[in-house]
């Protein structure tokens, strides 16, 4: 994946993120691109599936809530910047 190839890195995007959320026990992706990159999108995709599981869990807490919206948030800046469109979700 090269940087500002936006029509790729957003297909992508759109489908990390929608594997991320609605099948969390699919196989595992093989991603490739250098090592921000790779990061930045393994990162970004773990952290909104955290913040969906802290959605979807009984009485989700205010607090909890807020801090994966944070990580999320913090993650999703750090895949635009390695990945050059943004994340989604």
């Amino acid at each position: 994946m090269q940087k500002n190839d936006s029509i790729t890195s957003r297909m992508f995007a759109t489908f990390a993120a929608a594997n991320a959320i609605e099948h969390p026990t699919a196989p595992m992706v093989n991603l490739s691109g250098n090592r921000d990159q790779v990061l930045a999108t393994a990162k970004v995709v773990s952290t909104t599936r955290a913040l969906s599981d802290i959605l979807v869990s009984n009485n989700p807490r205010l607090e909890d809530v807020m801090k994966a919206v944070d990580r999320k948030n913090n993650a999703a800046v750090q895949f635009l910047q390695h990945v050059g469109s943004p994340w989604p979700l």
